[in-house]
């Protein structure tokens, strides 16, 4: 069995990712903002862990999750303190499995905002490169 990766959780690097990224004019500030429900779904089905220590398993899972959100999730404050495993729960429930999802271009753009910290980690050798294809796929 690997060992462990240790060191610094992945949101311990996003706001200097962030902060990087805008100052060079890759990303705009709003990016930040848009971000934070992918990087809160992330951590949920992910964990905050290492950054090395991610698998292709855990881009699934959260791409996995993604595709199940409800259309509208999130909606409210009382529904953002909600895990997102319970909103689907909830989505579900109500209306079956038939409930309606958020569309491939959200399921998209949650994915555009959490694979370029990872390419970012990557250049700054957080995680090796040989790791790129668990979420580059």
């Amino acid at each position: 069995m690997e060992a462990e990766p240790v060191g610094d959780s992945l949101t311990s690097f996003v706001d200097t990712c962030f902060d990087e990224r805008i100052k060079t004019k890759q990303i705009v500030a709003n990016a930040r903002h848009e971000a934070q429900a992918p990087l809160k779904i992330w951590t949920e089905i992910c964990g905050d862990r290492p950054p090395a220590s991610y698998t292709r398993q855990d881009f699934i899972k959260f791409r996995s999750t993604l595709i199940d959100l409800p259309r509208s999730y999130w909606k409210s404050a009382k529904e953002r303190r909600k895990p997102i495993r319970r909103v689907i729960a909830e989505a579900k429930a109500r209306d079956g499995a038939g409930y309606a999802r958020v569309s491939n271009v959200t399921v998209n753009k949650h994915l555009s905002a959490i694979c370029p910290i990872f390419d970012w980690l990557t250049g700054r050798d957080v995680i090796p490169k040989t790791h790129r294809d668990k979420w580059a796929e």
